[in-house]
């Protein structure tokens, strides 16, 4: 996942061709209308919160299925307080 000051931890692809890729990035520009830009990692996390949430607390769902929702939010929540807690500099190099 990129961060903020240009570090990289993980990263993953999903195969697109040109004219998906261009559906994501219109659908990116359109969600953040009048808001301060957004990065593709910001806007797709933005768009996998409200469905771990709701899958967290699904009792429809398999026990195994809420438990790795809870545990992906608590790892994004636990990463944001990091982040927050210790915010990366203007122009620091990045750490590999």
């Amino acid at each position: 996942m990129a961060e903020r000051g240009g570090r990289r931890q993980h990263t993953w692809s999903a195969p697109l061709s040109w004219h998906e890729a261009r559906v994501v990035d219109v659908a990116r520009s359109l969600a953040t209308v009048g808001q301060a830009p957004m990065g593709r990692a910001d806007w797709l996390l933005g768009m996998a919160e409200p469905v771990l949430r709701a899958a967290a607390i699904d009792p429809a769902l398999p026990v195994a299925l809420r438990q790795n929702a809870r545990q992906a939010l608590e790892g994004l929540q636990a990463e944001r307080a990091e982040l927050a807690a210790h915010p990366p500099r203007r122009g620091r190099p990045p750490v590999l």
